[in-house]
């Protein structure tokens, strides 16, 4: 028997019809299964059979194990306002957080900022301290964010603005696909992420959402609130339509009620990370994110 998600429904060897929740096929149904779309799922990430290796030691390789659908420690940062010199020089007008040496990060800068009709985006950047960096011609838009290599970063050659305004409206920092039908009418999407703000009592709002649906929401506006470590479990409630999610920061009690939510997981569903800032002197960073999806 093969276990195998991802297909268009058909009429089996059987007589039945199969449906398209991921299932064990017949041997004889395999074929017919591969002709309509669906794809095999590697044992070790769905349930199968009882395995007894040698020294007669029995592991359970069929058991469900997470798949991990995203991971990003590159930081994204919404850029407080500041000043762009020549050639992508930028100052910021608050500083980030102390450690912010030498690092790379990506900087969502509102258009104009770095030259004259230059696009808003988030542009690859290496800041030399808590305030100075260097802002490249290269941005990322969804998926996977990287540094890029040396052969594709590209430098500035332009004439700055001087002074500009940081942005106040809602930007997507992360997006990303589950993908249809990896989590099953019982399965759990994990989402893990450490945010930092600037210390203000200005809101600072950043959300994660399933398609339109928000499954974490955080606003922050208290003075020496710098971090927050964000956990997030989104369920289906025995059904591939029906969901709930419960956040956290600190594990153990919590005063948020749950989210429910109705997402058709049989289908692909793009998940967003937004960010928005109340007032442009205020930054928010999405230091890391982790996304990881146990099948039932």
């Amino acid at each position: 028997m093969v276990w195998m998600v991802g297909g268009s429904s058909f009429t089996n060897r059987a007589g039945s019809s199969t449906g398209t929740s991921p299932q064990d096929f017949l041997p004889e149904n395999v074929g017919l299964a591969f002709a309509n779309g669906w794809t095999p799922v590697r044992q070790d990430q769905w349930p199968g059979l009882l395995e007894v290796p040698e020294y007669g030691v029995s592991t359970q390789v069929g058991s469900v194990y997470p798949i991990k659908i995203f991971q990003t420690n590159l930081p994204m940062v919404m850029a407080p306002t500041g000043t762009m010199a020549n050639n992508g020089a930028i100052t910021l007008g608050s500083a980030l957080p102390s450690g912010y040496l030498n690092g790379p990060c990506y900087l969502y800068l509102p258009s104009g900022a770095i030259a004259s009709g230059s696009a808003a985006g988030w542009y690859y950047t290496v800041m030399t301290s808590t305030t100075l960096g260097t802002v490249y011609n290269n941005t990322y838009s969804t998926g996977q964010p990287y540094i890029p290599n040396a052969a594709t970063l590209t430098a500035f050659s332009t004439t700055g603005p001087g002074a500009y305004t940081g942005s106040t409206g809602a930007q997507a920092a992360l997006t990303f696909t589950l993908p249809a039908n990896y989590m099953g009418p019982n399965g759990v999407l994990e989402v893990s992420a450490v945010i930092g703000f600037h210390a203000s009592t200005n809101n600072k709002t950043v959300t994660f959402k399933v398609g339109t649906s928000t499954i974490f929401s955080l606003v922050e506006a208290t003075t020496g609130v710098t971090s927050y470590q964000a956990y997030v479990q989104w369920a289906n409630q025995g059904a591939t339509g029906a969901q709930m999610a419960a956040t956290v920061g600190t594990p153990g009690a919590s005063t948020t009620a749950q989210t429910y939510t109705a997402v058709d997981t049989t289908t692909a569903q793009t998940i967003t990370v937004n960010f928005t800032d109340a007032t442009a002197t205020d930054y928010i960073i999405l230091d890391s994110f982790s996304a990881t999806v146990t099948p039932g």
